[in-house]
């Protein structure tokens, strides 16, 4: 779980997060999680690129406060990662208002060898890195 929180300048003209400070919130917590499972994987001159996003915004969320995003991996393709993300809403005073999650994401990152620029299949043992995050979900 990732804890981020929010900015002054992630509010719109009503004073709601907007829709793309979530998206960062949730960029922000995909790369750390992925980052971590690649190096875990020792696996040198890989890197994975963002080719799909789908997000639901289910409440509100204002500044002061932070969000605390949750991901699980729930696919793991040929070249390709699935992962899922909750973002939970903490007002200034730590509560989540209504319970629950205040967004939900689903993003496909595809794998490509840093030194040739092309796509490449998951690594066996990175495989077996996310894979294991799945049955153990």
């Amino acid at each position: 779980m990732k804890r981020i929180p929010i900015r002054f300048n992630d509010q719109d003209a009503q004073g709601h997060v907007n829709h793309l400070g979530i998206l960062e919130y949730v960029a922000e917590a995909r790369i750390a999680a992925l980052d971590r499972f690649v190096r875990r994987a020792g696996a040198d001159g890989l890197d994975y690129v963002l080719v799909n996003i789908e997000a639901d915004f289910i409440k509100e969320m204002k500044y002061p406060g932070w969000v605390e995003v949750d991901h699980r991996i729930t696919a793991v393709g040929k070249k390709s990662v699935t992962t899922e993300y909750e973002v939970v809403y903490k007002n200034s005073n730590g509560w989540t208002e209504g319970g629950g999650p205040a967004a939900k994401a689903l993003c496909v990152n595809v794998f490509f060898d840093t030194a040739s620029g092309k796509t490449v299949p998951v690594p066996e043992k990175l495989r077996k890195l996310m894979e294991k995050e799945i049955d153990d979900g």
